[in-house]
């Protein structure tokens, strides 16, 4: 729009200037005309100029103001789970003498050194330890069958123990939980890795106080397994 008003004033300009160098060629109505056009002229000139400057003073359109992004909403953290209640005594106390006499037996330099630990173990648990335990904590660890019918149990009572119903490939009839009792019913409803407390008690044997029910001596030190009789289980969650 600018060159079009650009190109009117210098039309306007150019018919002016015609007007005032021409005044003796034409006779005076001409030389009226001549100036009426010279205005017309200057006239068109001065509303181009007027239309090509810009009007300061003219609002411009109101803007809608920017978006405001809304924060996102910062994420609560769940609270942490409360800590389990603490072991029974009698069950920290075996825990206890059973990492001991591991590292012991771990840490020994030969293979006699070694061996002292087993009867070393069996004294320290026979004079801290009851066979009959009640309310202990443990998990599942493993459900099993008889032949018969009746359940086999094994639960673990801390990373390095555990307690079963069974000692090697033998069944003890005295340790097994009776098929349709009242506590093989409740065990049949539960799962491997479930909390449970129990209570029982352990079986006595000439070697490490408890029977213990693996072959190999290194396993019977770091990593034994009780065999013991449940007489009550029930889950603890």
């Amino acid at each position: 729009m600018a060159y079009v008003f650009t190109l009117l004033l210098l039309a306007a300009g150019f018919a002016a200037l015609l007007g005032l160098i021409r005044p003796g060629l034409i006779g005076a109505k001409s030389r009226g005309s001549a100036l009426l056009r010279s205005g017309g002229a200057a006239i068109v000139a001065f509303i181009g100029v007027a239309a090509t400057v810009p009007r300061h003073g003219a609002p411009e359109a109101a803007q809608p103001p920017a978006a405001v992004p809304t924060p996102a909403p910062v994420p609560v953290a769940a609270p942490p789970p409360p800590p389990p209640p603490p072991l029974p005594d009698a069950q920290a106390r075996l825990i206890g003498i059973v990492d001991e006499y591991a590292q012991a037996y771990r840490a020994a330099p030969n293979e006699m050194a070694k061996g002292a630990t087993r009867p070393a173990r069996a004294a320290a648990i026979c004079a801290a330890m009851k066979p009959e335990v009640r309310d202990w904590r443990g998990t599942v660890e493993e459900l099993g069958s008889t032949e018969r019918g009746d359940g086999t149990l094994s639960v673990r009572v801390s990373p390095a123990i555990t307690l079963q119903t069974w000692r090697g490939d033998r069944v003890d009839a005295a340790a097994v939980i009776r098929a349709a009792s009242p506590m093989h019913t409740a065990i049949m409803a539960m799962r491997p890795k479930q909390r449970v407390i129990f209570s029982g008690q352990f079986i006595a044997g000439p070697l490490d106080c408890f029977v213990e029910t693996h072959s190999d001596f290194y396993s019977t030190l770091t990593r034994p397994a009780f065999q013991f009789r449940f007489t009550d289980v029930r889950a603890a969650d």
